[in-house]
């Protein structure tokens, strides 16, 4: 069940991505650093402080205001003679308020996710979704240094004792155009 979940998302996010870069536009590969703290319902809250990379992301505009960008993130966390192997994956689409990339562009964005979670007994999967606030400010010909917030909210999965959460956080990044 959770590898057909998982190929799921994969096989979306791919087909969604090649119809999105059909389309026109330029290509904005990125990674960004973060802090990101999960308040869970009934467990535990998480911090993670993820430097230099929280996600790697692949932004395919559509048009001068819009652009489609998947991401992906891989954390291992281990301690305790525990490990615990999260892989975040999911798209989003991006308004940018202004259409001028030699500007600073302040963006809002919204999407979903599927994680993977490996707790080392059982792996389970989880269904979230997110918006978040961003400026990109040019940093030179091709680069750009981003600036997000996000809030997210992931769905509780009773079946497999995954409690629902809250994510609130913080991202730094670099993008790189291909024009």
């Amino acid at each position: 069940m959770q590898r057909k979940s998982f190929a799921l998302a994969a096989a979306l996010l791919l087909g969604f991505a090649g119809a999105a870069h059909a389309q026109q536009g330029d290509v904005e590969f990125g990674l960004d650093a973060g802090l990101i703290v999960s308040i869970n319902d009934g467990t535990d809250n998480l911090t993670s402080v993820c430097i230099p990379c929280q996600r790697f992301r692949v932004g395919f505009f559509v048009s001068d205001q819009i652009s489609f960008e998947p991401s992906l993130a891989l954390n291992i966390l281990s301690g305790g003679g525990e490990t615990l192997t999260t892989f975040v994956g999911g798209p989003a689409i991006l308004y940018h308020f202004t259409s001028d990339p030699s500007r600073a562009r302040v963006f809002l964005g919204a999407g979903a996710d599927i994680a993977v979670l490996d707790l080392g007994s059982a792996t389970v999967s989880q269904f979230g979704i997110q918006g978040s606030l961003g400026v990109k400010a040019p940093a030179g010909n091709q680069l750009a240094v981003r600036l997000e917030g996000i809030v997210g909210y992931s769905f509780e999965n009773s079946g497999d004792g995954v409690p629902s959460s809250v994510d609130l956080g913080a991202l730094i990044g670099l993008s790189f155009f291909t024009n």
